[in-house]
């Protein structure tokens, strides 16, 4: 049993799969600019001399790194709307 691929049936489909990648690249590049900020900002929180500062960098840090990520996406599209 051999199956061969027939690629030619997605060539009309390519610039649609380009823009796909071009906004996936955008997303990934904007992604990791916010992530880098927040984590610099919560590095710096986690070595203040405050202690509600210090408090709660470490609150946020230990909530999200312990809840799974799927429950943290339906928190924040479906929670955070109602408040």
């Amino acid at each position: 049993m051999s199956y061969t691929l027939n690629f030619r049936v997605l060539a009309p489909y390519a610039g649609l799969f380009m823009e796909g990648v071009l906004l996936t690249l955008k997303i990934c590049a904007g992604s990791l600019i916010i992530g880098f900020f927040l984590g610099a900002i919560l590095a710096v929180m986690r070595q203040s001399r405050s202690r509600f500062t210090r408090g709660f960098a470490a609150a946020w840090v230990e909530i999200l790194r312990n809840t799974p990520f799927l429950i943290q996406l339906f928190f924040f599209y479906f929670g955070l709307p109602q408040f």
